[in-house]
């Protein structure tokens, strides 16, 4: 049998009440993590320009988060996966970042069609094991993908098939969604640190739901989309080792439960190889007693120093993407918030020459993650990096997933409302449709 023919079998029959309560309950932290960087990400500069164009868009079919207004459900779809990686604050995978992509296809195929929030939920894990399963016979390597975005890469077919599933397409239509949507698998990370890596996620978001809606129409594509040649693999994905591609083990993989051990919450809102440093430069500076005016080095070594993580830092993105960066300003005021990437921050006195005192270092012994150094008055102190807190051997809490929305919606939404959209994102399974939370979350109710 063709392999994307067991692949839309498989998502066809994912059935809510046979999953189970820890894959449920991990599917309604992320689509709640999701709405709540997606609202912080509200006001940001990707949302101010982009909107700018779709607000010139008629359009009845879905909402925008954080506004009244509405648009296509494909317009909505890139709207909303733009601004929920707009801060870099949302949840990451091995096949990129998952919920930014899936979430906003199944919240405008769902007010599209409208579906339950049991559909919502098969709809989110179906598109995550599909995304998990496919990366698992990929090679990332050095070159990341000869220097494409995973999410760009994955992202399509992942929220072609979570819209595919909330719309009710049989099989040949959920191939024929896959099959259009690898031709609009993009995104390079040349772009890391500016506002078109967000955009990345909005697109690979809007092409899943344009696909699933065209190939509902009859819309004609390859239905062997994933292996044949020519297809997605050979071409996109892996043009220099297709040869040597298991697809048997994606199958093997398929459906096995793997949001609950695969997927990482992020703590603070900047790119996720920073993460662990962060955490782990802030209970240094707290052992040791650390005073900045003290530091006359601040020294990393790692293992491996991705290209997309040397971008010169500024105040807007670009500092996500920086070990430099990150760090002096979590040595400097003992935490890292959305403030800090701010031009504010960015051009305070004191940061330049904390900033001029640091280096990096590849350094293949400096074990898994690397080694952090401070010298202070001539004594350094030294500290492993440790997994980034939110990583699953380093798990955020429910609860402090929940105070993390909770921080980042009630500035856009006020307590009443924030706490009311947390409730119903975390019974979902209750909701018979949609439309109640849209209105909190776009401020019509």
């Amino acid at each position: 049998m063709e392999l994307s023919q067991q692949f839309a079998q498989y998502v066809e029959g994912v059935r809510w009440e046979q999953s189970s309560t820890q894959e449920l309950g991990s599917a309604k932290l992320a689509i709640m993590d999701f709405l709540g960087v997606a609202l912080a990400g509200v006001g940001e500069g990707p949302d101010q320009a982009l909107w700018g164009r779709i607000g010139c868009c008629t359009g009845e079919e879905a909402s925008v988060i954080g506004r009244s207004d509405k648009t296509t459900s494909w317009l909505a779809a890139l709207m909303n996966g733009t601004l929920g990686h707009s801060l870099d604050y949302d949840d990451t995978t091995g096949f990129g970042h998952a919920s930014v992509i899936i979430v906003p296809a199944l919240l405008a195929a769902a007010e599209r069609q409208g579906c339950t929030g049991k559909r919502m939920l098969e709809g989110y894990l179906s598109a995550y094991e599909v995304g998990f399963a496919l990366s698992s016979i990929t090679r990332r390597g050095d070159d990341q993908h000869h220097g494409m975005h995973s999410t760009g890469i994955f992202g399509p077919i992942t929220s072609a098939t979570a819209a595919a599933k909330v719309m009710g397409l049989d099989t040949d239509a959920i191939r024929r969604s896959w099959g259009v949507a690898v031709s609009q698998s993009a995104g390079v990370t040349g772009n890391f640190g500016t506002h078109t890596k967000p955009l990345h996620a909005g697109m690979a978001s809007q092409a899943g739901v344009l696909a699933a809606e065209l190939a509902e129409s009859g819309f004609t594509a390859n239905r062997n989309a994933f292996d044949a040649p020519l297809g997605f693999m050979y071409s996109v994905v892996a043009p220099g080792y297709y040869d040597e591609i298991d697809f048997n083990h994606a199958l093997e993989v398929l459906g096995k439960d793997h949001i609950a051990t695969t997927l990482g919450f992020k703590k603070y809102p900047c790119g996720y190889i920073a993460q662990g440093a962060i955490e782990t430069t802030l209970k240094l500076r707290e052992e040791a007693g650390i005073d900045v005016d003290d530091i006359e080095s601040v020294h990393v070594r790692v293992p491996v120093l991705e290209d997309f993580f040397q971008v010169a830092p500024t105040g807007d993105v670009a500092g996500k993407f920086s070990y430099q960066f990150t760090i002096a300003s979590a040595l400097l005021d003992g935490q890292v918030t959305h403030w800090t990437f701010s031009d504010e921050s960015f051009n305070r006195p004191a940061l330049t020459p904390l900033m001029q005192r640091f280096s990096v270092e590849v350094d293949p012994d400096s074990g898994p993650l690397g080694i952090l150094d401070i010298r202070t008055n001539g004594k350094v102190h030294t500290r492993s990096v440790e997994p980034a807190p939110g990583h699953v051997r380093n798990p955020m809490s429910p609860d402090s997933l929940r105070d993390k929305f909770m921080g980042n919606a009630v500035p856009v939404l006020g307590d009443a409302r924030s706490r009311e959209a947390a409730e119903r994102v975390m019974n979902l399974e209750d909701e018979e449709d949609l439309a109640p939370l849209m209105d909190l979350l776009s401020l019509r109710s």
